[in-house]
């Protein structure tokens, strides 16, 4: 996402992902769109950060969700990779995530069409959250798989740097400087 700090960003795609699922999370097989979002509930949120920084950005922000969501608790749960979420999710019960932020993109094909993901579609009508607005089409492309929407981005990388060289050369700046 150009303009956006790594920090910034993670903060962005916490609070989208908790706040899609938690009207799902209620522990009821079936849940969906339509549960009552002042239940009291706690939910599981498992992400893959691990360095004291990152962790503590997570954990913030999920403090920040919880004071504007006071009848919801999260239980954070950090450090898992995409091969823990396999094994909880072979494993089934309740002892996996409600909410997973993952750091890769090869499974959410498999996520969406075993029905471990839950189809974000009907919370992101009931938000009337404007996702091409907001994230980039390719972005929203890798996550989802054959129209099913089961993920939302995690991070944008920025893979060039676009720049105005009559302004660059007007403020004395030359090739030589970088």
């Amino acid at each position: 996402m150009p303009g956006i700090s790594r920090k910034a960003a993670l903060v962005l795609a916490t609070t989208a992902s908790l706040s899609l699922l938690t009207t799902a999370c209620t522990g009821q097989s079936g849940s969906g769109a339509t549960d009552d979002p002042d239940a009291g509930t706690t939910i599981t949120f498992w992400h893959g950060w691990s360095a004291p920084a990152e962790v503590k950005a997570v954990q913030e922000n999920v403090d920040r969700f919880e004071k504007a969501h006071p009848d919801i608790k999260v239980r954070v749960v950090g450090n898992i990779n995409d091969d823990k979420l396999n094994q909880a999710l072979r494993a089934g019960g309740s002892k996996g995530p409600d909410v997973v932020s993952s750091f890769t993109t090869s499974n959410i094909g498999k996520f969406c069409s075993s029905g471990a993901f839950l189809d974000l579609k009907p919370f992101i009508e009931k938000s009337e959250l404007d996702l091409e607005a907001t994230i980039p089409k390719p972005m929203l492309d890798y996550t989802q798989f054959e129209g099913t929407r089961c993920a939302l981005p995690l991070l944008g990388d920025a893979y060039g740097l676009y720049y105005n060289k009559d302004a660059f050369k007007a403020a004395g700046i030359s090739r030589s400087c970088w």
